[in-house]
């Protein structure tokens, strides 16, 4: 016997990019008006401080020249070349000290790199295929590091011993080295898409690989290993089953449109309901997040978001390839943006950021075969909901908090009813005078206990720390900001000033 029920349903969402579908609850089982649960820290795991200087990437540590590439070094304004312009510092065999990024062969590949003039064979049977799984697999670090003392006669001196610890508590080093895109300026993230441009062309240029994947992994929910700073780049001998069905499904929207491209249609959509809810009743619906004038590349937060706060940033000019991207500067601008206001509003979400790019035509392909596809990029915030067995079973992600915020928002909480939008364009909880609510200004101000301390896997010390960040990037776009919350920013940034205090059980 079935009973018949009443409730509100809720919407499964299809997306017309990827062809995915999305379910959204009814309203019984959305988070609205409890996005505060979506964003606990009791869950989240935490990066032990390199006191004791493992981490591989810093400057002075890491000099197994074999596995260095290429190095991006700071301009030379005397000899005419333009500052905040990342420029080739060619294959480094010493550290000289004078570069911003650089690039490295991963030290455990998931995909070895492909010998000189070797092709990857094919072979297994019928129900068993098989490839050679060899590629390209980079690492590109995004920052020097500052986990070494100033040079002296030897060199850099390693954070190796207790002494070199100890000094490093007495002379308060900054820690700017693990400040991650979002907060760190528009110039690193210039810097790091310049390397990963030309990294991508590099690779691209060798006619066995099919397709390059660019990712950055944030914090160890989305699968980091260590906290500094970089991205990595993969390369591969075929086109993989998830971008070929991508693919598939843009091509089968470009041929059936008479050749109109599934994202630009996408971006003209949600850029003319922006416009038509400006000023309207529905005003907060928007599913645009940051569109500035004259800007490149448009913020959403698509229709069917697979999972809370999803984000794309699309390039406004049609481009099959992240290759051909020649708005670097732009992009770096609206990427710093926004995962600055990810970093804040989310309270240093872990996520995933991913290049949808399009592959590389074989031998035998037609040279513009892909010329249908629009590239993206993708961030999705990671470990906010955990996926069950439905989402397992049928492939259709539950997404209980939807970009749009509805119309009737409830009075006994101001976040009742907000849409992850809204949330993002009013500072989450940043400005909310609850200091018992994590995310808040005040929250990082107040001291945790012992107890608080353990049980959210942070110290006093990282608390400031992250303090500070935010303090960086809201006063970036500071002219935005009531009296009420540019006075609050001025009391955070104090403290944030404060000398930090440091925990005795982080120094071994």
């Amino acid at each position: 016997m079935i009973v018949e029920d009443n409730r509100e349903p809720g919407e499964l969402r299809r997306c017309h990019v990827t062809g995915k579908w999305t379910l959204v609850p009814g309203r019984k089982r959305r988070s609205r008006g409890r996005l505060h649960g979506l964003l606990k820290r009791d869950t989240r795991q935490s990066f032990r401080l390199s006191w004791r200087g493992d981490c591989p990437f810093c400057r002075g540590w890491y000099n197994r020249g074999e596995n260095r590439l290429e190095q991006g070094r700071a301009p030379n304004e005397a000899a005419g070349e333009k500052p905040g312009i990342l420029h080739d510092g060619g294959v480094c065999n010493e550290w000289d000290g004078d570069w911003h990024v650089f690039t490295i062969k991963n030290n455990a590949p998931l995909l070895p790199w492909l010998p000189s003039r070797h092709q990857p064979v094919r072979g297994g049977e019928v129900l068993s295929e098989r490839i050679d799984g060899i590629g390209f697999s980079e690492v590109v670090v995004e920052s020097p590091g500052e986990h070494q003392l100033p040079k002296s006669s030897q060199g850099a001196l390693p954070v190796t011993d207790g002494a070199v610890i100890e000094n490093i508590r007495k002379r308060r080093l900054p820690w700017d080295a693990h400040r991650p895109l979002g907060v760190s300026s528009e110039h690193t993230c210039r810097h790091v898409l310049e390397m990963l441009l030309r990294r991508f062309e590099e690779m691209r240029g060798d006619d066995r690989i099919r397709y390059i994947s660019v990712f950055r992994n944030h914090r160890p929910e989305s699968g980091a290993t260590l906290e500094h700073p970089h991205c990595q780049i993969i390369a591969s001998p075929i086109i993989p089953a998830r971008v070929a069905d991508e693919l598939a499904h843009a091509r089968t929207h470009y041929v059936s449109i008479g050749g109109r491209c599934v994202v630009c249609e996408l971006l003209e959509a949600e850029e003319a309901r922006d416009i038509r809810l400006k000023g309207t009743v529905g005003h907060n619906e928007s599913r645009v997040l940051h569109s500035p004038e004259g800007a490149h590349f448009v913020v959403i937060h698509p229709y069917a978001s697979t999972v809370p706060f999803e984000t794309w940033i699309i390039p406004r000019a049609h481009q099959e390839s992240f290759g051909k991207v020649k708005e670097i500067e732009n992009l770096a601008r609206i990427l710093t943006w926004t995962l600055g206001r990810l970093y804040v509003c989310l309270d240093d979400p872990a996520y995933n950021m991913v290049f949808k790019t399009a592959p590389f035509p074989g031998k035998g392909d037609q040279k513009n075969k892909f010329d249908f596809y629009h590239w993206y990029i993708v961030i999705q915030p990671q470990r906010l909901l955990i996926p069950g067995g439905y989402e397992m079973s049928t492939g259709i992600n539950v997404n209980p908090a939807p970009p749009e915020s509805e119309q009737a928002c409830g009075a006994e909480d101001k976040y009742n009813g907000m849409g992850t939008v809204e949330f993002i364009k009013n500072w989450g909880f940043l400005f909310d005078p609850d200091p018992t609510k994590p995310g808040t200004l005040s929250w990082y101000q107040v001291e945790p206990t012992s107890e608080e301390s353990e049980k959210l896997h942070i110290t006093w010390e990282s608390k400031q720390r992250t303090l500070r960040n935010i303090v960086e990037v809201v006063k970036r776009e500071q002219h935005e900001l009531t009296e009420e919350q540019k006075n609050a920013l001025k009391e955070a940034e104090q403290a944030a000033s404060d000398d930090f205090k440091y925990a005795e059980h982080d120094v071994e």
